[in-house]
C-alpha cells in the first residue's frame, strides 16, 4: 500500500472535520466567520497531495469521495445534526458506498 495513504487520509479527515465543525457552529449565526474558517480549513491541500503521489488517480478519487461521503454524516452525527436525517438518507450513503465499490470493480 501507498504511504502516501498515511498522509492524506487522515488530512482528508480533518480536513472534513474542521469544515463541518464551522458549518454547524455558524449555521445562521456568522457568514464571514464560517466563511473565514472554512477558507483558512480549505489550506489542507488534501485532494492536491492525494493526486501527487496517487497511482490510480480514478481509484484514489473514489477513495477520496467515500471518505467525504461516509465521514460526513458521522461527524454531523456527533456534532448534534442527525435530527432531520431519515432512514432513507442513510440508505442513500449506503447506495454511494455501493456505487463506489462497483465502479472499483
Amino acid at each position: 500500500m501507498n504511504k502516501a495513504y498515511f498522509l492524506w487520509v487522515p488530512l482528508s479527515l480533518a480536513f472534513n472535520v474542521v469544515m463541518c465543525w464551522a458549518a454547524v457552529k455558524y449555521n445562521g449565526v456568522s457568514f464571514i466567520k464560517g466563511y473565514l474558517i472554512m477558507v483558512v480549513g480549505c489550506c489542507i491541500p488534501t485532494w492536491a497531495i492525494a493526486s501527487y503521489y496517487s497511482k490510480n488517480l480514478i481509484f484514489d478519487n473514489m477513495l477520496y469521495s467515500l471518505l467525504m461521503i461516509v465521514s460526513s454524516p458521522v461527524i454531523m452525527i456527533y456534532f448534534g445534526q442527525a435530527k432531520t436525517f431519515t432512514f432513507v438518507n442513510y440508505i442513500g450513503v449506503a447506495v454511494t458506498i455501493l456505487g463506489l465499490y462497483l465502479i472499483k470493480k
